[in-house]
């Protein structure tokens, strides 16, 4: 069931940016680890604003394939932690509970811009 309106969605996906780089601070900001996220921050960044919603200015990329992209970011995340241990000592719990979150909210999230749904009626 799509209960979260795309608009919420984007607003979100900005906030989400902000989560990443906060997780690169304090995983120890120059490792690997932490320039993965950021690296993870920016394409979501980009991808966002390429997408057909109401904070994409671009305008080219459809709202699933941008879902399908959160739900990789997501597993990505969640995967992350155990995979460079080592670097996120004791931040295991928040890279699988924002991955988490992240793909609940793909799953969750409206297949169609409520900007679009407006300019049609």
């Amino acid at each position: 069931m799509r209960i979260l309106p795309s608009t919420i969605h984007a607003q979100l996906d900005y906030l989400f940016m902000l989560i990443l780089v906060v997780l690169a601070t304090f995983s120890g900001w120059g490792s690997p680890l932490s320039w993965r996220l950021v690296t993870l921050a920016l394409t979501s960044w980009l991808y966002s604003l390429l997408t057909r919603y109401e904070l994409g200015p671009i305008n080219l990329i459809p709202l699933p394939i941008h879902l399908a992209l959160d739900m990789v970011s997501g597993l990505f995340l969640m995967v992350a932690a155990f995979l460079w241990l080592d670097q996120a000592a004791g931040l295991t719990i928040w890279f699988v509970a924002v991955g988490l979150v992240e793909i609940i909210i793909a799953l969750l999230a409206e297949t169609e811009p409520q900007q679009q749904e407006q300019q049609i009626k």
